[in-house]
């Protein structure tokens, strides 16, 4: 039977000493004209009710059977309920609950139905707290989450609480990925405007604590945008995998995706874009060999800005630098065959062997456009409603890694760092709620009784 099967009247009498404080300090708060101060106490005082509740709420999932089947197996009960302090989202609470250990095994390890039924992250933190503190830390490092969440108040958790508990959901996250993912893409909603998608890769660097000291390794991030029929983006998708699994991840992950997306809507075109670099090139064209392929419009002016900063400084030319590049741009948007014309035109230079540093920039334009020409064509692509740039993915480098994991002083290890990545990708992309729907019923185990068992 369920011990915590209190009547409405119990529930009431233990909270009332505690709703009575709440009106005494507003009574006291009438009196005095500190209101920041009397706004706090107040507030503290609501928090602690609002403990207490969860408290009694809590104790609805308390059993005093004798014997009880956790997930199948036999367990005994313990003589005494046993008292233990629960964080919740409004604060820390007290409660006496009963523990079991397991029939068939001396001294195993104890469980307790309230935890186990209500589904507490390691036995502490209650499922709406784990998901606010994880947001939190997805958002800031841990010390600063729990200086936000202490502030606002209830939540006046340690920063090594926010770290165990973000690292908790991304480890329960990667133990079934594969079956979470699924759930959560099917979750997505696909704008009835949407005629396309644009799927992109890129790598960040990333400061990784190692054996022998600090090593900046590569993390891979990708995005899934969906554009409608005039190039205008709709809403993305956000991929990242920290540096020790290679790409592997991020391309499954994003395949699947893709092709769950284009279950529901087939009709969607696909399109890939990247930078020039061969490794995302080559990602793109193994896991979406039918797509449309685009080099990014913005990393080729680049190279054609600084082929023609390398000329323009050693030899003189009848235009400025910026005029040149002007044209060029209008050219490239415009025109079929721009890319044709100002490969001709670099050539004409004959300056291949100019150097900037160890580099040869002019040499260098020509080799990128020799290896991506017919990905350049970037009038045609704005004839058809195409996006030409691959900003998302760079501001998902941005957003995912530099802005949470690049700061002062930060080092990672891959689990913490995962754990991070994950969630901040499910958050930035509004995917949260549906992701946590789904993961955190996970920490529940099956609590019956023995009789309801046979």
């Amino acid at each position: 039977m369920r011990q915590g099967s209190h009547s409405r009247d119990e529930i009431r009498k233990h909270l009332l000493p505690f709703f009575e404080n709440l009106v005494d300090e507003v009574h006291r708060a009438r009196q005095k004209k500190a209101c920041r101060q009397s706004e706090a106490t107040i507030a503290t005082r609501g928090d602690v009710l609002s403990a207490e509740a969860i408290g009694q709420w809590l104790l609805g999932f308390d059993r005093d059977d004798k014997h009880l089947n956790i997930d199948g197996a036999r367990y005994y009960r313990l003589k005494d309920p046993v008292e233990k302090t629960y964080a919740t989202s409004r604060g820390k609470v007290r409660i006496s609950r009963h523990i079991y250990r397991p029939s068939d095994m001396h001294n195993g390890a104890i469980a307790c139905p309230v935890e186990l039924s209500v589904g507490m992250v390691q036995g502490q933190w209650t499922p709406r707290c784990a998901v606010s503190m994880a947001y939190t830390a997805q958002e800031l490092p841990e010390r600063s989450a729990a200086k936000v969440a202490s502030m606002l108040g209830a939540m006046g958790y340690s920063a090594s609480s926010f770290k165990r508990v973000t690292r908790a959901l991304g480890a329960g996250w990667e133990k079934d990925r594969d079956l979470f993912e699924e759930a959560t893409i099917e979750a997505v909603q696909i704008p009835e405007t949407a005629e396309r998608l644009a799927i992109s890769v890129d790598r960040v660097s990333l400061p990784m604590a190692e054996d022998e000291g600090v090593n900046y390794r590569m993390a891979y991030c990708g995005t899934i945008t969906m554009y409608d029929g005039k190039g205008e983006p709709l809403k993305t998708l956000r991929y990242g995998r920290m540096p020790a699994e290679g790409s592997s991840c991020l391309r499954e992950q994003m395949r699947w995706d893709v092709e769950a997306l284009l279950k529901r809507r087939p009709d969607l075109e696909l399109i890939c874009l990247s930078d020039g670099a061969a490794e995302m090139c080559n990602i793109l064209d193994e896991e979406f060999p039918d797509a449309v392929r685009y080099i990014d419009y913005y990393h080729l002016v680049e190279k054609l800005g600084a082929a023609v900063t390398a000329y323009a400084n050693h030899r003189p030319l009848r235009k400025t630098k910026d005029e040149i590049i002007t044209t060029w741009q209008c050219r490239l948007l415009n025109e079929d065959d721009a890319i044709d014309t100002i490969e001709a035109a670099i050539k004409r230079w004959n300056a291949t062997d100019i150097r900037v540093g160890d580099r040869k920039p002019v040499h260098d334009a020509l080799i990128y456009i020799e290896n991506h020409r017919e990905q350049m064509r970037y009038a045609a692509a704005r004839r058809e409603g195409h996006p030409i740039g691959s900003g998302h993915v760079e501001a998902c480098c941005k957003q995912l890694v530099a802005c949470r994991m690049k700061r002062s002083g930060q080092r990672w290890k891959t689990r913490g760092g995962q754990a991070v990545l994950t969630l901040r990708s499910l958050a930035t992309d509004a995917r949260w709620e549906p992701a946590m729907e789904v993961l955190m019923p996970t920490f529940k185990r099956y609590v019956e009784e023995v009789n309801q068992a046979a």
